[in-house]
């Protein structure tokens, strides 16, 4: 009866990335519409001033770990690369030190990508 749907998991929210001085964090609806990865690769479009990530497994030469249960059951991800946020926050000319800030992503269910314009940002 339902040889041609597909499960959807409902999620409140929007896909969406915060960046602070503390970190980057992938909420719960974006770690969820990956489907929950082990993995993904990031990938920064300095041009455009996005980034995206996409799922992958470990073997993969760029691959970054992203999804692990955790005991709590809170589901997101958070990366506290340095390097990472810096590269972001002076890309973007965001104060590091002062300010916050949440993007929306779009995700691409075909590509296993999830899309991220740091243009359309708000400050949290």
């Amino acid at each position: 009866m339902l040889e041609n749907f597909q499960p959807y998991n409902i999620t409140i929210g929007m896909p969406a990335v915060s960046f602070t001085s503390n970190g980057i964090t992938f909420n719960k609806t974006a770690v969820v519409r990956m489907g929950k990865p082990d993995h993904v690769v990031l990938y920064i479009n300095e041009k455009e001033k996005q980034i995206a990530i996409k799922k992958t497994d470990g073997y993969d030469e760029n691959a970054t770990p992203f999804f692990k249960p955790k005991k709590n059951e809170i589901i997101s991800v958070r990366w506290g690369n340095k390097e990472l946020l810096n590269k972001i926050y002076n890309m973007m000319s965001w104060n590091i030190k002062q300010d916050a800030y949440k993007v929306n992503g779009v995700y691409y269910a075909d590509e296993e990508v999830m899309i991220f314009d740091l243009n359309n940002v708000e400050e949290i």
